[in-house]
């Protein structure tokens, strides 16, 4: 049920994670949507060889960290433009990523995409999501790329990385 949603990627991280812990204080942030973001230099998550592999096959438009505020939450939502993501939590305290099937049932199952620390996930951004952030700012790394929903899907992604087994 979780390929549904997401996907763990085998391969952790060994770069972003102290990348991130070294350059938070001095990062300079922006609005990205309905974010704070902050772009990471290519050469920093191209260090990372399953983001390397992927992006040889499926061209990363950008890649930084996304921050969300304590106690907010980014509702119910598809992704406009983006089919699927790459998603690490960098830092969180209490914080929940919720999937739902379909709108308009008042009372629906969910699943939630517990997140391991170092730990990549293909996200299906065209899944209904949320956000619940609790006592302090989230921050996210997060890949978008180059092609949008209708030429990039989740599922196309998904049976490449099987296949390639990463």
């Amino acid at each position: 049920m979780t390929d549904r949603y997401f996907h763990e990627i085998a391969t952790q991280s060994t770069f972003i994670q102290a990348y991130f812990a070294k350059n938070l204080n001095k990062a300079k942030w922006q609005k990205y949507h309905d974010f704070n973001s902050w772009q990471m230099p290519t050469e920093v998550w191209e260090a990372e060889k399953p983001l390397s592999e992927i992006n040889k096959q499926f061209k990363i438009k950008q890649a930084g960290v996304i921050s969300i505020n304590s106690n907010t939450i980014y509702d119910w939502h598809k992704d406009e433009k983006r089919g699927a993501a790459i998603n690490m939590i960098l830092q969180t305290n209490h914080s929940h990523t919720l999937f739902k099937r379909d709108e308009g049932q008042v009372v629906q199952e969910i699943k939630e995409l517990k997140y391991k620390p170092n730990t990549f996930y293909l996200f299906n951004t065209q899944a209904l999501h949320c956000v619940i952030n609790f006592n302090e700012p989230r921050y996210l790394f997060s890949c978008e790329f180059e092609e949008n929903k209708k030429n990039l899907s989740y599922l196309k992604i998904l049976t490449w990385i099987k296949k390639n087994k990463l």
